[in-house]
This record gives C-alpha cells, structure tokens and sequence, in this order.
C-alpha cells in the first residue's frame, strides 16, 4: 500500500493527514482482493476520523468493509471512536436525542466485540469506555429531564470495575447524587453526599454538598431526615475524624518510634547532628541489634557517613565502632557507594574492615580484595595493586572477579614495563580460556570482557617487544574469535584489512520464511494480525500483536521474517537483539549484507543528521550512541531515570533545554524523539567542547559524568586514549565507550565504506565544512 518507507499513522502531525488521504485514494486503482481494499478503507476510515470528518469516517468503516475482515475488532473501534465524537458535537449542537443514539449504538459495539472477540487486545478497555459511555448518555438523559433513564444509566457506570476507576465513581456519584435531588428524593441523594465526603477528599465534593446542604436543609429537616450526618462532615470537626479513610486521601505516615535510642537516632537525623547519630547508631547496634524499629538503622547510618564525608568531613572513629558491628553486605553497600562517588581512601577503610571482621565470608572477602587493588590502581600505586591482586587469586578459584584479577594483572605488569612478564601473563590468561575447551562456556560470561582486551594488549605488547609475526598471529586470531568486539575493530585497522571482514557480500539476504510450523492457532493469527496493521501503518498496534508471536524462533528463515517486520515497524529494539541471536549462531562470522544493516539500523538518520549538521558532528556518532543507551527505543526509561533515543536525565534534558532558549521539556517530553535527539546532540556536543573534541573522554562523560572523567584523566594522564578506554574503573563506562566506537566504526563502514586506516581518524568525528554542507 505505501511505496518505500511505512508512515506511522498512529503520530501523523495535523498537517501530514490530508495528503497521506490524497496519496492513499490514488492507490485505490490498483487494489485488487477484497482483504486489500478492506485493509486500505479501515486506513482512510482512520484518518478521516483523525482529521475530524466522522462522518466520512462512518462510511468507510460501516459501509464499505466486507467479508470476514482480521481487523474487524479495530474497525469496531474505531467505529465506536466516530460515534463517540459525533455525539459531542451532537450535544453541543443541541441535537440530544442524535448524540443519544449514537452513544447507544456504541454500546452495542463494545457488547458485539466483548461477545464476538474474546481474544482482542482491546477487551482489557472494554470496562473503562463501557463506563464512560453510559456517563454520558446519563448526563444526556440528565440534561433532557429524563431522570428515571440518567439514573439507570449511571447505575450501570457504577458497576463497571476496571484499574483507575476511583476518579470515575466519585464522578458518577456525584452525578447520581444530583439526579436525585432533581427528582426531589431527598433522601438518597442526602446518602450518597455523606458517602462522598467519607470516601473522597476532594474540593468538587465539598463544593457539590455543600451547595446540596444549603439549599435543602430546610426540606431534609422538615422530612426529619439525619441532616446532621452531613452537616457534621461539612463545618464540624469531632465527627470526621472517625469516618473511615478516604480513597483519594494520603494517610500520615505514623513516624513515632517508642525506643529512646531510636528516638535520639531519628533525631540526630533531622537535625544533621553526625555526632550524636553516630553515637545513637553504636548504641542500637551493639545493645539492641535485634529491634523491629531498627531495622533501617543500618541503611540511613550509611546514607549519613556518606553525606557527612561529602560535606569534606575527616574520617572519625566513632564511625569506625560502627562498621565493626556491620554485617559483611552493609559494608559492602558502604564501601562501593563511596568508592563509586571518589572516595577511594574511605572505601578502603571499609574494605579492610571485611577482610579484619569477616574473612570466612567468601563472596564479601574476595569482593573486598578485588576493589582494594582496583583503589591503589586507581591511586596509582600499582605495586600494592597487584599485591592485593596476587593475594585475591591465591585465596579463590572462583568468583565474579576472578577473571578481572587475572587480567589486570599482566596489564599492570605492562604498563610498568616489564613487557615480557606481561606477555606471558596475558597468554597464560588466554591459554586458560581457550574456546575450544569444554569449560570455556562456563567461564565466557565472566570472561567475555576480558578475553578480547588480553588478545589486543598481548599483541601490543609483542609490537612493544619487536615480535611482528606474534603480533599478526595473535591480531588476526582476535578477528576470526570476537569478529563484532571493539578490538577486532582495532585490529582489523593494525592490519589493514577489510573493515567489514566477517560481512560476505557474495552472500544473498538470510532465506525468509513467513510461516512456521507450531505457531498454533492463536499466534497464526497474531502474525497475520501484525502483518496487517503493519502494512497501512498502525505499527505500534502491529509491534504489540508481534511482540507476542514467540513459537518457531528456532528457525532462522521465520527469524529473519520477524526481524523485517519489526524492522518495517520501527521496533528497532527487538530488530537488534533478534539480528543479534540470528547473528550468534554463526558467531558473527559470514554474514550477508543484510544482516548487518538489521544489527545497526540507520533508524532515525534523518533527525539525527539535521540536529547534527549545525555543530559538524558526524550524524553516525548520534546513530552509535543511539544504538547503544535504547536500542532505538523512543519509550526507554532507565532504572536512573534516564528517558527516551538518548537516555537523558531529565535535570540534564532542562539544563540544555535553557540553553537553547527553549523551554523546560517535562519528562514525558522526553519520549518524542525529535525533542529527544535535539537536546541529546546539544548535550553530546557540549561535552565534546569540554574534552577538546575527544569522542573517548565525551562518551566517557555522557555516560559517567564529566566530574568522574575529570578525575580519571588527572590520575590516568600519561596514558593513551585506548589505554584510558581500558581503565576505565566503572565496568558500564568502559564497555559502554568500547560499544558506542565499535557500532560508529561499523555504522561508517557499512553506509559510508569508510576504511579507516589509523585510531586518529577514528577519533574524528567533526565533519569537515565541505562535508557537512552535502
């Protein structure tokens, strides 16, 4: 139906809906089948209903669909949609008994498709628009006097249960409330204002009983009706505290605490008084470690060291009594907040506490070990590094840094000098995991990391010792083993070789195959759902129905076909990773051109190239960058609060925001992908300005901080940048930096057929004033 690239037709832009009608009436000639045409009139009657026309919208959706149509359950709601829209306009012309029948004809739908279509995504809805369509036909029959019919109707609303009702029921109530008292039945009416003001705090309540209270008392108190039921909740006080809770009420956290040392503890708290805390947190722990009231004792007492160090306060023993009575994981806690936020010194203390206090507990123990040395490498004194090091690996065969020690190891020795010691060291490392030993898999996720860092600093180090031979052999064996890893990127440079070796042009596109055997009834249909709502452009409907077809991946042909469907969709997460899979199984080696091109899309090329241009930054890096914080997930949001294409951190979003003179985006904002990428470049620029155009320090810092990055330079100065990439002592940051170079090198290779010969154009990532003005 769409020549080229797929429109999303769920976020057209007001001005893109007449001509993409125009562009779709000109294709009606050549549709040919009945599910072609139907599919094309469920589009227009879309985008007529988009566009305001329900009328027009009603005819497509009514009067020309045909034949036992897939999307019959979509065509019904959108159908629901027109009606629903016609009927306001209708009330607002004054035509109530038109806007009547349109509601009831919606309600025959929403009855028609919980009946007939058990299975649609749309049935969790149901409940919701049932019940606000008969609120409203409840105030249409409210507005019209016919009281009998409005209070059916909001009898029936009140009914409905679905998530987030509460607003809506105090609504219908309300409703119902006054259609009472028009009908002059005091007496209900008075029960349901009662029942409000017990179970909402809401100003439009009061306001509603209020007004009923004043201008009814006289007849209630004539009937001898409990006016003072209300009248109580309204002007007194004694009687509402009783009254039950209130649904849409905060209840007062009861913050009281019955011991006085947890008292004085909570105390010293408030006031910031670390002196008298640290005493109260000592007290607790060694007189009363078994209180229910203190069990978050522990976590505040840490949150206050670390607050009272920032403030640049001196280690004091008082805070020293307490570690001692900390169970090993506190400290932990402990230590690695203060070591990730630079207080190296302080972490120390408290991983030595570990070792002194808990030396039977393995896991801690050898964590505590591992992030002693990572301090005095940090700090630079590389002989006590490698001591604690050495003492990690005589002490544990395993564990989550057992690798890490053993390849830090010849990495020191190398960078002291002492270059044949490193070599062998490293080949020891790598002899241990050879991938054609049977523990190799065991060991590769701990490993992984590690094992393509030792072959690329071994074969630097063969360079360093004038072995060009053991040089190449070990070069070419990291491309042939890790073909996708930032150092066969490297290495493939070194050797001049074929940027893209492991991409076979000669190779045709992976066999596509869009039926697999044992999908079973359910996930055909979905298939043939998604496909169809793909075709004209409802892709997030169609990336919902596909995100629940999980048979048959076994097969690499019906992979590919999934994978060109979330591709045609712009679901360019689940692209990447099932590319990825695809990929893996012929680990990364000989792969088609096209299979390339679905690992490192150029999704959102046009956006990024244009918020580029103004600061000659090569669109590419934007592209990487992309890839690697959402996987081109405009929705992404990170357990830091990291949102949208560029994962970016609200306070930052507005930061940049006023720079360029715009306003404050909200955090929703950040979802829109065009805002997203504006503030992202913006922000990626600047960073760029501060590392005097470093791409290595830049990306370091967009990820890290530019204060950590600051601190790592000054410490790590006189090594080079792929050496700094390597030091990196927060593991996110240095793979992070590895990733987003390794998809710019390959995105340049595969769209540019960019060769790069040397890490220095690697680097270079402005354009050219010639460049950025093609």
């Amino acid at each position: 139906m769409f020549s080229g690239r797929i429109p999303n037709i769920e976020s057209l832009e007001t001005k893109e809906i007449e001509p993409l009608i125009k562009q779709l009436k000109e294709e009606e000639g050549r549709l040919k089948t009945l599910e072609e045409k139907n599919l094309f009139f469920l589009a227009l009657g879309y985008l007529h209903l988009i566009k305001g026309d329900e009328e027009e919208a009603l005819n497509y959706l009514e009067n020309k669909i045909r034949g036992n149509f897939i999307l019959q359950d979509l065509r019904m709601v959108f159908e629901s949609q027109a009606r629903n829209e016609l009927a306001k306009k209708e009330r607002v012309a004054g035509d109530f008994p038109a806007a009547i029948r349109n509601l009831e004809e919606c309600l025959k739908i929403y009855l028609d498709l919980h009946r007939a279509y058990p299975s649609s995504p749309y049935q969790t809805d149901l409940p919701r628009l049932m019940a606000e369509n008969e609120k409203h036909l409840g105030d249409l029959f409210f507005e019209t006097k016919q009281f009998h019919m409005a209070w059916q109707f909001y009898r029936k609303a009140l009914m409905r249960e679905f998530v987030g009702n509460e607003a809506h029921q105090m609504e219908v109530h309300l409703a119902l409330a006054k259609t009472y008292d028009s009908e002059h039945n005091l007496e209900e009416a008075l029960d349901i204002y009662t029942f409000l003001l017990d179970s909402y705090d809401d100003p439009q309540v009061e306001s509603s009983a209020r007004a009923f209270l004043d201008a009814r008392r006289q007849d209630m108190i004539n009937r001898k009706l409990p006016v003072q039921a209300l009248d109580l909740r309204l002007n007194g006080t004694e009687g509402r505290s009783g009254l039950g809770s209130k649904q849409t009420a905060r209840k007062t956290p009861n913050n009281g605490y019955q011991h006085p040392h947890v008292q004085d503890f909570y105390a010293a708290v408030k006031q910031n008084d670390f002196s008298a805390l640290f005493d109260a947190a000592f007290r607790i722990l060694s007189e009363y470690p078994g209180l229910l009231e203190a069990r978050g004792v522990i976590s505040k007492t840490n949150q206050m060291v670390f607050d009272f160090i920032q403030k640049g306060n001196e280690w004091e023993e008082s805070i020293d009594r307490i570690l001692h009575l900390y169970p090993p994981m506190e400290l932990r806690r402990l230590a690695f907040l203060l070591w990730r936020n630079q207080y190296s010194a302080q972490a120390a203390r408290v991983y030595s506490v570990i070792l002194e206090e808990h030396p039977t507990e393995v896991e801690s123990s050898h964590m505590a070990l591992y992030f002693l040395g990572r301090i005095h490498e940090d700090l630079g004194n590389n002989d006590q590094a490698l001591e604690f090091y050495q003492q990690l690996l005589q002490k544990y065969d395993y564990g989550d840094y057992v690798q890490s020690a053993e390849f830090k190891i010849p990495w020191i020795h190398r960078l002291q000098g002492k270059l044949a010691q490193a070599e062998q060291e490293f080949q020891a490392f790598l002899d241990r995991f050879n991938p054609r030993a049977p523990e190799y898999e065991s060991n590769l996720l701990n490993a992984y990391n590690f094992v393509a860092a030792s072959y690329y600093w071994l074969a630097q180090t063969q360079s360093a010792l004038n072995k060009t031979d053991e040089r190449k052999i070990t070069l070419r064996k990291l491309v042939e083993l890790h073909p996708l890893n930032f150092y066969a990127m490297l290495a493939r440079v070194e050797l001049n070789m074929e940027p893209l070796s492991f991409v076979k042009e000669e190779l045709p596109s992976p066999e596509s195959q869009a039926r697999q055997p044992g999908l079973g009834e359910i996930g055909r249909k979905r298939l043939k759902r998604a496909e169809k709502l793909i075709a004209i452009g409802f892709l997030e409907k169609g990336l919902d129905e596909l995100a629940q077809v999980t048979h048959g991946r076994e097969s690499n042909a019906f992979l590919h076909h999934l994978i060109e469907l979330f591709l045609k969709a712009g679901g360019y997460q689940k692209t990447i990773a099932l590319s990825w899979t695809l990929s893996l199984r012929n680990n990364h080696d000989s792969l088609p051109p096209r299979l390339i091109e679905t690992l490192f899309p150029e999704a959102f090329m046009e956006k990024a190239r244009r918020e580029a241009e103004p600061y000659r930054l090569d669109p590419y890096l934007v592209l990487a960058l992309m890839r690697q914080e959402s996987a081109f997930n405009p929705n992404a949001h990170s357990s830091a609060n990291a949102m949208g294409l560029m994962q970016l951190i609200p306070q930052t979003a507005k930061r940049v925001a006023h720079s360029l003179g715009e306003p404050a985006p909200e955090s929703e904002d950040l979802k829109n992908p065009s805002l997203n990428i504006k503030l992202g470049v913006k922000y990626l620029n600047h960073l760029l300005e501060m590392f005097n155009d470093n791409p290595v320090y830049a990306l370091a810092a967009y990820n890290a901080g530019p204060n950590r990055v600051k601190q790592w330079r000054e410490i790590r100065s006189s090594l080079g940048d792929i050496e700094f990439i390597e030091s990196i002592p927060f593991n996110e940051t240095r793979n992070y930096v590895k990733k987003v170079l390794r998809n710019f090198v390959i995105y340049k290779n595969l769209y540019e057929k960019k060769n790069f010969t040397s890490w220095e154009q690697i680097l270079a990532v402005r354009m050219s004033p010639a460049t950025s003005d093609n």
